[in-house]
């Protein structure tokens, strides 16, 4: 609706938001309405949807208090990462580690969360029930899937965790105007296997890659990361593809 509301600004300069606008907000703060996608652009302007077109439906309409509220975030968060200890879920969400605890506790005594009986690395973890019979499992589940991962992504974003359980990591710049660095993580299946670092031309619609970071030589080449390439630069209009030497 944003293209709506600044014409409506331009053509009568008001200072106050029309009717359907104060309801949309209202429903956004409600949750009625939930950000499935975004626009093309440097901003990427949210496009919502109606939650019950995603197939929640089973979402309390009464108030929880903060305590209730948190367990229900780390509850998912953990069930979402599978194995994840209380450090990782307070740098993914937020929430100080100290208030993490004591919630980690509590999924544990209600079986929701389940210690795992040695270290991995200097530390010990927790796996979420849901997500046991993958211990047990005897081949890991894999796919030929690519995903490009922005390094703001929740699954990129706690470093000590990422290199703990992918053996991966990677460095960006955000804080320069020119020549800053902004990898895109490159997911196959399970793995991580390098980054690039692109930009888009928006006065050329060229899509650039100025760096690429392939570090398992077996995916060199992979029909997948061209397409996943061409589909983002497809997402900004791009009218070509460019590889800096």
């Amino acid at each position: 609706m944003s293209y709506e509301w600044h014409k409506y600004r331009r053509e009568h300069d008001h200072s106050y938001d029309l009717p359907m606008f104060r309801a949309f907000y209202r429903m956004c703060r409600r949750g009625d309405l939930l950000v499935c996608g975004r626009n093309p652009g440097t901003f990427r302007e949210p496009v919502y949807i109606l939650k019950e077109k995603v197939g929640f439906h089973d979402w309390t309409q009464d108030p929880i208090d903060e305590k209730q509220a948190i367990k229900w975030v780390v509850d998912r968060l953990a069930a979402s990462f599978g194995i994840t200890d209380p450090v990782h879920i307070s740098h993914i969400s937020g929430y100080k580690t100290a208030d993490v605890i004591p919630v980690f506790e509590e999924l544990e005594s209600e079986d929701k969360l389940s210690k795992i009986p040695y270290k991995i690395g200097r530390k010990y973890y927790y796996i979420h029930t849901s997500k046991i019979h993958l211990l047990h499992a005897k081949e890991p589940g894999d796919s030929s899937e690519v995903r490009l991962i922005s390094p703001m992504d929740t699954i990129v974003r706690d470093k000590a965790w990422l290199e703990t359980f992918f053996d991966y990591s990677f460095t960006f710049e955000y804080f320069k105007k020119k020549g800053m660095k902004w990898p895109l993580s490159i997911l196959v299946g399970n793995r991580f296997i390098g980054y690039l670092d692109c930009k888009m031309d928006w006065k050329t619609k060229k899509f650039i890659i100025k760096e690429s970071n392939i570090f398992c030589p077996d995916f060199a080449g992979h029909k997948g990361l061209e397409l996943a390439i061409q589909a983002l630069a497809a997402f900004h209009n791009a009218k070509e593809i460019v590889e800096e030497r």
